[in-house]
């Protein structure tokens, strides 16, 4: 899908809306602590028509659900390698577009993402992502002329986010 084609403004009710569990697990040394989360949440905005082609997108407000599964290592060993703790996991998403042309879209990607300690209690973390997204109603000249925002039913992305 061609995000800058649709620009949705993403809402995160809770960034983690439902912790559903959380996994510690502990190394021979009593500081390390490795954890396995499971979480979710929500999105919810709307579509920009920043052009005459896509001018009846206008209104439009899509919904999505997220469900993801991380690990994150606080190894001392993932430590002393990168002055970082490192977190890793896959998550899948549903969303609706709110207009039968546009359809809706299954993805599912993987992410890796460092997080440097800055102070005590402060961290910045970067996520790098790579994933697939399949769409249900691409652009077809005879049975969908109306979606001028993607043309096709699979599309790949890489992403990076802080």
């Amino acid at each position: 899908m061609c995000w800058d084609q649709i620009t949705i403004k993403r809402y995160s009710m809770h960034r983690s809306l439902l912790l559903l569990i959380m996994l510690i697990y502990s190394s021979g040394d009593a500081l390390s602590q490795n954890s396995l989360s499971l979480y979710s949440a929500t999105h919810y905005g709307f579509i920009f028509p920043h052009s005459q082609e896509v001018q009846n997108t206008t209104g439009a407000r899509p919904f999505g659900i997220e469900a993801g599964v991380m690990y994150t290592d606080t190894s001392d060993a993932v430590y002393n390698t990168c002055n970082c703790f490192t977190g890793q996991g896959m998550n899948v998403t549903y969303f609706d577009f709110d207009r039968d042309f546009l359809g809706r879209s299954f993805g599912v990607n993987y992410f890796f993402e460092p997080a440097f300690r800055i102070d005590g209690r402060l961290q910045f973390k970067i996520r790098g992502t790579l994933g697939a997204i399949y769409l249900t109603n691409p652009y077809d000249p005879v049975s969908n002329p109306s979606n001028q925002s993607y043309s096709t039913h699979a599309s790949f992305f890489l992403g990076l986010s802080s």
